[in-house]
């Protein structure tokens, strides 16, 4: 319609208005001079005010009958009463204007409005809620208000905030030592960062690593101290995200950062990493061969169980934060069946999982780290109670924890991978619990504290660059044992007041398997 409404709608004054309305009623009904004058009348005196006119019509048009009557019944005169026609505001429709009709008004508003955060805001001056409600480790304050969460906080969790990892630290075996040793490696890790939220190298493992070993500690983006680390850590990952979900085509960097990413939406409920963990899920269940297994790239024709163990604690991680990828329970259950079927239990001899294979027996002979790596997936999956599992753990028994002598720095060196497997292995031996725990618990705390470095790395160990990162995450990870998920054997009803109280409980009850 262009100039005519434009015109129309240009400020003139009152008198002319008003010529300018009657002209329009009088206007056919799809003009524009009609459609201004509707608009004009609402705009010039308002709803209520119209309401009122049409109500003092209808109200004299009553007058005039009720007179009427009276005049009627009083004297022989006639008298003819003509009826007002009344018209109802409901039956004013204002026709919608579209945008490119309209000009460009400013308008002045009296009231402040407060814009909404986006999706990932800086973090907060304050400290937030907290998870489970500890102020020491708080859920992000602009994160969106949670309704009932798909699990139990406190019984995946709850043990990171301060309040729960001092009781985990006490009930589990470790210490104010143990948990200093944390603290040296996490003030490290934050001097070690680089300015876009990485670490080396390679950057997207190692970024997804030390987000892990800081989201272990219950830290969030709104962390007083390690707040500004961890987001930049997020903001990295977010922005190395391919359109396809991938972080890479490597099975090791990507199902580190996939597993990252899962466990801080879990921590965050920041809605952008939530849509970054499902399209990183949705990658690594399209590239699981179709018998469950991982190799070096996706869709690999044969496996290899270092490569499985890290898209596997993705699958876990993705699972309990919520994911609702359709075909992740599937992905789930060829994964166990891959543990199950693959595993040395099958053929007679003890122990549980080599390092790669086909698809037509197991390969690559019985590895320690392996079947540490394969016995914790299977836990972690639900299968702690397993054949495989029960022979993984006796296979594991006599394992010592020593550390390597620091100056090994050949990869060839005797005890080099020692690190690798013993983060499985920690982590296999407390989800078993018992003497098995308390054994490896005596070793391996000691061994990692004091070698230490002063400045809080470690260094010695396998397949790290130089940089260290690697070797000090692991470590980390492993001393944050006591508190960074349940052991399988610990169920929600084991909790204070029991089973009957948490039947009560608002709370959805997951038990950790």
């Amino acid at each position: 319609m262009g100039t005519e409404l434009i015109e129309l709608l240009e400020e003139k004054p009152l008198k002319e208005r008003l010529k300018l309305i009657i002209k329009g009623l009088k206007a056919p009904r799809d003009s524009g001079e009609f459609r201004f004058a509707r608009f004009e009348l609402l705009r010039l005196f308002g709803p209520s005010t119209l309401s009122i006119l049409i109500g003092a019509g209808v109200a004299a048009g009553l007058l005039v009958f009720a007179v009427g009557q009276q005049l009627s019944s009083d004297s022989e005169v006639e008298v003819t009463v003509v009826e007002m026609e009344t018209v109802k505001l409901d039956d004013i429709k204002i026709e919608e204007i579209k945008p490119e009709e309209m000009e460009e008004v400013d308008v002045t508003v009296d009231t402040t409005v407060v814009a909404p955060p986006s999706e990932y805001s800086a973090p907060s001056d304050t400290p937030g809620v907290g998870v489970d409600g500890d102020k020491d480790t708080p859920m992000v304050a602009f994160a969106p208000v949670m309704t009932r969460s798909p699990l139990v906080m406190k019984s995946l969790y709850g043990n990171r905030t301060k309040g729960g990892r001092n009781t985990a630290l006490a009930s589990y075996g470790g210490s104010s030592v143990t948990e200093a040793s944390v603290i040296k490696a996490l003030r490290w890790l934050k001097e070690h960062q680089k300015p876009d939220g990485s670490w080396d190298s390679p950057p997207i493992a190692m970024t997804g690593l030390a987000l892990l070993t800081y989201l272990a500690h219950g830290e969030t983006p709104a962390s007083e101290e390690f707040g500004p680390t961890v987001e930049k850590a997020i903001k990295y990952l977010l922005s190395k995200q391919s359109a396809n979900g991938s972080w890479s085509p490597n099975t090791y960097q990507n199902g580190i950062a996939c597993y990252a990413m899962s466990e801080a939406f879990a921590m965050t409920k920041i809605m952008a990493i939530r849509e970054a963990m499902e399209k990183g899920v949705e990658f690594i269940i399209k590239g699981q061969h179709e018998k469950g297994g991982f190799h070096y790239v996706y869709n690999a024709p044969t496996w290899d169980m270092s490569c499985c163990g890290w898209q596997f604690q993705a699958f876990k991680a993705a699972k309990m934060a919520g994911a609702t990828n359709p075909d992740l329970e599937q992905a789930i259950k060829r994964s166990i069946n891959l543990m199950k079927e693959w595993s040395y239990s099958n053929v007679g001899e003890a122990g549980g999982w080599g390092y790669s294979g086909g698809y037509e027996k197991p390969g690559g002979g019985v590895s320690w780290t392996m079947t540490s790596a394969g016995t914790l997936c299977m836990q972690l999956l639900g299968q702690a109670k397993s054949k495989q599992v029960r022979n993984g753990i006796k296979y594991l028994e006599p394992q010592v924890c020593k550390w390597p002598e620091k100056a090994a720095k050949d990869a060839k060196a005797k005890g080099t991978a020692a690190v690798y497997g013993w983060y499985y292995l920690t982590q296999a031996k407390f989800q078993e619990g018992g003497s098995t725990w308390n054994n490896w618990n005596k070793q391996f705390s000691r061994e990692l504290v004091q070698n230490q470095e002063e400045d809080g790395h470690w260094e010695g160990g396998d397949h790290d660059p130089g940089s260290h990162v690697y070797t000090t995450t692991l470590c980390a990870l492993m001393l944050q044992v006591y508190y960074r998920y349940l052991p399988s054997y610990k169920h929600v009803e084991d909790e204070a007041g029991g089973a009957a109280d948490a039947l009560k409980s608002d709370d959805i009850s997951v038990s950790i398997l």
